[in-house]
């Protein structure tokens, strides 16, 4: 899978892999483009509620997206 072949990116304390894990993650489980992912703001994200607010969508009219369970998970983690 895509993310597994993320694991090896260096640096091994750094960021980049779990951003780009997280990153494609999302796009895998909720169907998101690109641009909508890399447009969200901490604010957009509710993990409580397991809601994400896209702004910043193809057409101009913002969503929401449903996260799952196991997908609220990740994230908090």
């Amino acid at each position: 899978m895509l993310t597994a072949a993320l694991a090896p990116l260096p640096p091994e304390d750094g960021l980049r892999r779990w951003t780009y894990h997280t990153l494609f993650g999302l796009i895998a489980v909720t169907g998101m483009r690109i641009t909508e992912v890399m447009g969200l703001e901490r604010n957009d994200v509710d993990l409580d509620a397991g809601v994400l607010t896209v702004w910043l969508t193809k057409f101009g009219k913002s969503r929401l997206v449903l996260l799952h369970a196991t997908t609220r998970t990740a994230l908090r983690d």
